[in-house]
Formats: structure tokens, sequence, C-alpha cells
């Protein structure tokens, strides 16, 4: 705890954490999702618990935390202009993808791979501090596009099925992907909070 907050209990740190709430919230957010994605209502195919976790991380890491850090924590000019740089980035992705996954169906795995590696990229330029956050925010996306290869290996998005479901087809893609959330989502939650200064509302 920081020496000017003694007062201040680890709950109500919690409570003033804009970053665990933006979590949080989220969360909900895709967990909606997942069930609207499950129910067959629209088009993609079924999404297992593992890539539901995963699309959960992924967004925060790639539109949450770059809001977050680029626009309301007390960081160096430097850093808030990558976080912005990988936040506008990926909202303008977010845009063409939906219009090609959902009304012309013609997205295609690689145009994310070059997106995600193109973003690496620009982090590695860009890159001042934020320390962990942004070496985590590195990985994310090497990962990502990993995760989008060994997906496109397995089916093509043309088919209409744009996630993995639970079937035995994707047993391996899954696996990696369990093994993966239960590697990062700890070391997110102790940057969040090792961070917390950058994230706790005055």
């Amino acid at each position: 705890m920081p020496p000017d907050e003694p007062s201040r209990s680890a709950f109500e740190l919690l409570l003033a954490h804009r970053g665990l709430i933006a979590l949080l919230v989220l969360s909900a957010t895709v967990g909606v999702f997942s069930v609207v994605q499950n129910s067959g209502a629209i088009v993609g195919g079924r999404i297992s618990p593992p890539k539901i976790a995963w699309l959960n991380f992924a967004l925060y890491m790639f539109v949450v935390l770059p809001v977050v850090v680029g626009w309301y924590a007390p960081v160096d000019a430097a850093t808030a202009r990558l976080y912005r740089i990988v936040f506008w980035s990926f909202l303008i992705r977010g845009v063409i993808e939906f219009y090609m996954l959902y009304v012309t169906r013609s997205w295609r795995c690689g145009y994310g791979i070059s997106h995600d590696l193109l973003t690496a990229m620009l982090v590695i330029i860009f890159w001042q501090s934020a320390g962990g956050l942004t070496v985590l925010l590195l990985a994310t996306l090497i990962i990502e596009a990993r995760m989008a290869k060994i997906f496109r290996a397995r089916v093509d998005p043309a088919t209409g099925v744009y996630f993995a479901d639970n079937s035995a087809h994707f047993a391996a893609v899954n696996r990696f992907t369990w093994w993966v959330n239960a590697a990062l989502y700890p070391i997110l939650g102790w940057l969040l909070w090792k961070n917390h200064a950058l994230f706790t509302a005055a």
C-alpha cells in the first residue's frame, strides 16, 4: 500500500480499483455473449468454456486495459500513447471483424494473425514503461496469434465456424487454452494488485 494511503484497507482498494471493476463488468458481458452464442441464435457455432475465458482475457488486455491505462491511469505520456494506440488498433479491427464475421461472413484467421503481430510490433516500438503489464500485453498478442493459427489448422471460418466448441475435434485447442488461462489469469490478478496505484480512484 502506498505510504500516502495508510488508512485504506485492502477491501477499500478493491472497491476503488478501476481495473478490477472493469474486469468484472467485462466478464459479465462476455458471459451473456457466450449464452447467446451457444444458443445457436447467431452464426459462428458454439464456444467452449476455455475459449469463453480466453475471449474475456483477450478483450480485457486489448480493449479495457488500454482504455484504463491510456486515459485514466497516472502514467507518463509515452505509456499512455502506447495503450491508446493499442486501443484504437483493436477498436478499428473489432468493427471490421464484426462486420466480416456476422454480415459478409468473409473473415479469415490470417487477417487476425497479421493484425496481432502488427500490434505486437507497435508495442515493441512504442514501449516505454508500465513494466509487467506491457510484458503481459505483448505475450497475449503473440499467444492470440498462435491460437488463431492452431484454430485455422482445424477449421476454416468460411464454413461459418468461428469458435472452438467442446467436441473432440477441438480437444487439443481447448487443452492448450486451458493451460494458457491457468497461467495468465493469476499473473494478471497479481499485476493488477501490484500496480493498484495505476487503477485506484482517488
